[in-house]
């Protein structure tokens, strides 16, 4: 293996998941060419090794050697001179390992922060009380705002308490990130992608994050350097967010793909209009847009989708708010969209155009928890026949809102499953709320109609663990004999459905052999107990040569709520 071309060990590293660090690490072993070729790949992005991962105890000392890139200066500032902090000298780094990172997120460089000092705080000295303050002067940030007399500033705060004042302890964190900062933006050949997500809804808040702090960062010498190829920028959370817009503004206007989630709109106005539309205007290239709404930018973020935006936007996702024809006006101009997602979205009963929209390359149509009424579905169908030539995905799962009854849940979809099998061709992930009976026999036809193409089939997820249909044996026999004709099933959620021991057995003894693609199975059964269950699905597995990677058996009264996951 050593003596393999450069061009062939990294066609090799190529096909390995970006996030396997453990095989990433092993092959680094090799020898010094295979060590070489492997290190920017784990430096690639560095914080987002996954909890699952038995790496991830120690990643806290990614921290150690991001440090070991500090002046002297600035080791004596963060009182990191001991030998016991595993802190090198910079000559005798092999590797200029911040030079590698393209993925940065904040929230887990702040908790990787946390972690490293309380690591390492018996190998500290103890700084003093004011110690930031005296030195602020060796800072971009301002610490004196933090003197005793000064109470003119504002902080970030939880869902559960307001932060009153920013201690010596987040101080000290406060000023780890502006060096580690500083240095990854002066080594790395280009950050691609910038995570900002920090929620602290019920749970210890680890850090605090001054109001204007990102205002301070973000003035840094090489920052517009380091981020002008920025590739996906997602900002979600409780925090302020006007000086880190404004920041990504002025330097990145080639994102990709953009996520904007403002402050819970029950708190603050942190967004305002201008900097969103000044963000948004400024991208050359944008591809995908997400966003949720607050009270004040609700009912403009579509309208700042101006500029080549109507050009390049192919997917679409929006989180709250309501929708109306002057919104849907902006949206209809952006044509080449393929995904449009809408997660619990209130639908104008003025709504009247959406039947006229056309977006021809369309394949992605999602509705989650969405609020509208009755009426809203001949809209609904008229788009579907414009645009469902090339649809793949389509799911509706709606909360129901009907003008002369607020507390009918009953929404007619058999037109909208009329209009699927007429309208599309090639549906490979369908997820509707099938859970009347005048709803099966088309629930059949399309299973029918789409037997090689669909991979995914969700019938609804029942409340609190309460099936709303009963799939009585006669209906399970027929979809039985429909779905062994299928050819590329994968997921199966059936959970929405209360079907018998009876019922479930014959499934498992006919649907899920080594002939059959399915990986995931969920339902609710009701009679056998999780023993019985337990036993019928292993002693299948074996039979069938099939692996097992987990059974999940959750006891509700007598329904059991099913989960099987096959390797």
């Amino acid at each position: 293996m050593s003596k393999l071309p450069l061009e062939t060990i990294e066609e090799i590293l190529s096909y390995i998941d970006e996030d396997d660090i453990t095989t990433f690490h092993s092959l680094s072993f090799i020898n010094r060419t295979w060590c070489n070729l492997c290190i920017p790949h784990l430096w690639k992005k560095p914080f987002n090794i996954k909890n699952n991962n038995n790496n991830s105890k120690n990643l806290y000392k990614i921290i150690t050697i991001i440090l070991s890139f500090l002046d002297e200066e600035q080791k004596s500032v963060l009182k990191l001179n001991e030998k016991k902090t595993g802190i090198f000298s910079t000559k005798k780094l092999l590797y200029n390992y911040p030079s590698y990172i393209r993925q940065l997120d904040f929230n887990k460089l702040f908790l990787l922060i946390t972690e490293w000092i309380i690591k390492n705080k018996k190998y500290r000295t103890k700084f003093k009380e004011n110690y930031f303050i005296k030195n602020s002067d060796k800072f971009t940030f301002d610490f004196s705002i933090f003197k005793e007399d000064e109470e003119d500033y504002e902080l970030n705060f939880s869902y559960n308490r307001i932060i009153e004042r920013c201690c010596l302890k987040d101080q000290e964190k406060l000023a780890f990130f502006e060096y580690i900062f500083k240095i990854i933006i002066a080594r790395s050949k280009g950050i691609r992608k910038l995570f900002v997500d920090i929620y602290h809804e019920n749970e210890e808040i680890a850090y605090t994050i001054p109001k204007d702090y990102f205002k301070y960062i973000f003035e840094l010498k090489d920052f517009g350097k380091c981020f002008s190829g920025l590739n996906e920028f997602s900002c979600k959370g409780n925090f302020h967010k006007t000086w880190l817009i404004n920041g990504i503004k002025k330097y990145s206007h080639d994102i990709r793909k953009l996520t904007i989630y403002p402050w819970n709109r029950n708190y603050i106005n942190d967004l305002r209009v201008k900097d969103l539309k000044g963000l948004l205007k400024a991208q050359k290239n944008l591809k995908s847009l997400s966003f949720s709404v607050d009270s004040e930018v609700e009912k403009k973020v579509i309208e700042c989708m101006q500029g080549n935006i109507s050009k390049t936007l192919e997917s679409f996702n929006m989180k709250y708010g309501d929708l109306t024809d002057n919104e849907l006006k902006y949206l209809s101009k952006c044509k080449k969209l393929k995904k449009l997602y809408f997660d619990t979205v209130y639908f104008d009963e003025s709504i009247n155009i959406l039947g006229k929209i056309i977006y021809p390359d369309l394949d992605e149509l999602i509705f989650f928890n969405c609020n509208f009424s009755n009426s809203f579905i001949d809209l609904l169908k008229e788009f579907i026949k414009n645009n469902g030539h090339n649809l793949k995905n389509f799911q509706l799962s709606q909360n129901i809102i009907d003008i002369n009854n607020i507390n009918n849940n009953n929404l007619d979809i058999n037109d909208i499953l009329s209009t699927l099998l007429v309208s599309c061709s090639n549906l490979s992930n369908f997820y509707v709320n099938i859970d009347n009976q005048s709803d099966i026999i088309l629930f059949f036809k399309i299973l029918r109609q789409f037997k090689h193409s669909l991979k995914s089939i969700n019938v609804g997820n029942y409340n609190n663990g309460i099936p709303k249909f009963n799939f009585n044996y006669d209906f399970m026999l027929e979809f039985i004999e429909i779905f062994m004709s299928m050819s590329n099933i994968i997921n199966l959620d059936l959970s929405n459905w209360e079907i018998s021991f009876n019922s479930f057995k014959i499934f498992i003894e006919n649907c899920c052999h080594s002939k059959i693609l399915l990986k995931v199975f969920k339902v609710s059964c009701v009679g056998g107990s999780k023993e019985d269950l337990e036993s019928l699905i292993e002693s299948n597995a074996k039979l069938n040569s099939r692996s097992l990677d987990n059974i999940l058996i959750i006891e509700n009264d007598e329904i059991k709520n099913i989960t099987i996951v096959w390797h």
